[in-house]
């Protein structure tokens, strides 16, 4: 079995985020991040947090 660096493993999240925003497939892009994750939208003045948000 292959062990693959943080670097890969980061180039193979952002490819799988970026192709899931491209096609619109908003499970698969909460997906890339942790449970805990937080997105600000700052020009809405939103903050959301975690999957469920």
């Amino acid at each position: 079995m292959t062990k693959l660096t943080a670097e890969q493993i980061i180039e193979l999240v952002e490819a799988s985020y970026f192709y899931n925003v491209d096609n619109k497939n908003l499970d698969d892009v909460i997906a890339c991040f942790t449970e805990d994750a937080e997105l600000t939208v700052q020009t809405a003045h939103v903050t959301h947090r975690g999957h469920d948000e």
